[in-house]
């Protein structure tokens, strides 16, 4: 399979973003379980921290760029040949050459 232009891009850009989101969250994470563990007069024994619904919706919106990301790239080919809708998208999707022959 060969890496489209514009597809090809914007699938890298959202799977980028979907790494970019998930390293955030673990960071959030791990720096909730370091106060917890190593600094105790920030966090006191007797409270409960919990994640709330933003976290929850931070790990859906990874999902959806990571699902879009993927699809992106495998469905953002050009319609070429008999892969065509119509005579006139092939005809326009053939290659130009420009110049002296």
């Amino acid at each position: 399979m060969s890496c489209r232009t514009d597809g090809c891009f914007c699938a890298v850009v959202l799977v980028v973003l979907a790494g970019t989101v998930l390293i955030c969250l673990e960071v959030f994470r791990n720096s909730l379980e370091y106060a917890r563990s190593d600094l105790p007069d920030r966090v006191p024994a007797d409270t409960e921290q919990r994640f709330g619904a933003s976290f929850g919706v931070a790990w859906a919106s990874l999902a959806v760029y990571v699902g879009v990301g993927i699809s992106m790239f495998l469905l953002s080919g050009k319609r070429k040949g008999e892969r065509a809708y119509s005579d006139k998208e092939a005809a326009e999707n053939e290659p130009v050459h420009l110049g002296r022959m």
